[in-house]
């Protein structure tokens, strides 16, 4: 029987996204300021300091993991926003988008969860595709879950990670 798969979101751009690129200012003004401070306050100690770009990627990765709860940031571009400061506004906008993507993955994990439990199992996965008129058997569904949770369990991370592959 053939599997159904989470499929990868196109190379166009949607409509929302053709029409403007989301910005820093689009966010809550705590999350700004959180980001904005985690930009800064890494390059400032890295200039001080001269800590190498690996060190950098390495610690603004993981105050962004801490402070954010972004932990599926792309390191190359970190790196490559950290390689001057006239390259913050676009490392800014990179972690707005990683913040906002994680935000409707999680809105997606409460909406697939609505016992509350923790994890999204396949019986969450049928009752949403039974809202949406989608005949797929419980096998097809526990091959997707699987496809991502070797223990048939989705947790919200592992729904962060479906969204960046689907451009969620």
């Amino acid at each position: 029987m053939p599997t159904k798969s989470i499929k990868r979101k196109s190379p166009g751009a949607s409509k929302s996204q053709k029409q403007q690129a989301p910005t820093l200012e689009d966010l809550p003004n705590d999350v700004q300021q959180q980001i904005q401070h985690v930009i800064l306050q890494t390059m400032d100690i890295s200039s001080k300091r001269g800590v190498d770009i690996d060190k950098q990627v390495k610690t603004l990765l993981k105050r962004l993991r801490k402070d954010l709860g972004l932990s599926h940031l792309n390191p190359e571009s970190i790196r490559q926003g950290l390689a001057d400061e006239a390259s913050a506004p676009a490392l800014e906008r990179l972690i707005a988008d990683a913040y906002r993507q994680t935000q409707r993955a999680h809105r997606v994990f409460r909406l697939l969860d609505t016992a509350d439990k923790g994890v999204v199992i396949v019986e969450d996965l049928q009752r949403v595709c039974q809202e949406l008129d989608q005949n797929l058997e419980e096998d097809e569904l526990d091959e997707m879950i699987n496809q991502y949770a070797q223990d048939g369990l989705l947790t919200k991370d592992d729904l962060v990670k479906i969204a960046r592959q689907v451009g969620l």
